[in-house]
């Protein structure tokens, strides 16, 4: 199934400005993983907001599993969760074109 087939036809023209934010957030998490695991979790949380208000169900599921995991201390399962987070944001861009 598509990652961006639930996406409302009035947001898709803002899906690049949408992509863009998320990329300096998943920016701030890969440094954050390794020195502030609460910064992660925050923008984690934010991801999984916006990507909710666009309708994005798998890159909402998978930004919660990052914020779970860093607001547990699990740094590990943070950066693993983290990997397939950037590989669902490439899917979802990829669609795109």
């Amino acid at each position: 199934m598509p990652i961006l087939e639930q996406v409302d036809d009035d947001l898709r023209s803002i899906l690049p400005q949408f992509f863009d934010n998320i990329h300096a957030d998943l920016q701030g998490i890969e440094t954050s993983l390794e020195e502030d695991l609460e910064e992660a979790r925050r923008l984690a949380h934010g991801i999984k907001g916006s990507a909710g208000s666009f309708g994005i169900a798998a890159l909402q599921e998978q930004a919660k599993k990052v914020e779970e995991c860093a607001k547990n201390g699990d740094r590990g399962g943070a950066a693993e969760n983290f990997d397939e987070l950037k590989n669902i944001v490439a899917r979802a861009e990829s669609e795109l074109d």
